[in-house]
């Protein structure tokens, strides 16, 4: 209805944000805070050395889980057929699709944090290289993907690096 993508229309990028996944988050995210509440209890009722400043640490946390702002965004890929199992908007859903960007970003375990030139056809080893190589402490073999539109997928020799991604080496 919009007339289409334009030229510089990024599509892997979109992102849909959505009331109903929003309120999804929130109530979540309050499932989780009353688990991490409940699991404290057996520590806050233990005689170890330093189990009230551990009791606060997580309570803390739970309360910043129930705090947390929400956005309901939702990992769409609209490259794909998707004639089988199509994305019907709803009132109040917003869809943005981003310009096509001209970079591979590189962070984490790595000896620089780099924004590096798309060159089609590398591999995830090739960034790691422009962003110096991998620190001591960096665990290559789980190193992940996070694409553009918010989906994360494991990185292996084999895998395509799209433009625009991001590649997480966690020490």
């Amino acid at each position: 209805r919009a007339g289409g993508l334009s030229d510089v229309a990024f599509p892997l990028g979109a992102v849909l944000q959505r009331e109903s996944v929003k309120k999804l988050e929130k109530e979540t995210n309050n499932i989780l805070a009353d688990q991490l509440e409940a699991s404290i209890l057996n520590l806050a009722q233990s005689s170890l050395e330093g189990a009230g400043d551990q009791v606060k640490v997580v309570l803390g946390y739970a309360q910043q889980l129930r705090n947390q702002p929400t956005v309901g965004r939702m990992a769409l890929n609209i490259m794909e057929d998707n004639s089988s199992s199509p994305v019907f908007l709803e009132d109040g859903d917003k869809l943005t699709i981003p310009k096509r960007p001209s970079h591979v970003t590189v962070v984490g375990s790595v000896q620089r944090s780099t924004v590096a030139t798309y060159v089609n056809g590398q591999n995830f080893y090739d960034y790691l290289q422009m962003a110096g190589g991998v620190t001591k402490i960096a665990d290559i073999r789980k190193a992940y993907l996070l694409l553009p539109n918010g989906e994360s997928r494991k990185l292996s020799k084999t895998t395509v690096i799209p433009v625009g991604s991001v590649i997480i080496v966690p020490p």
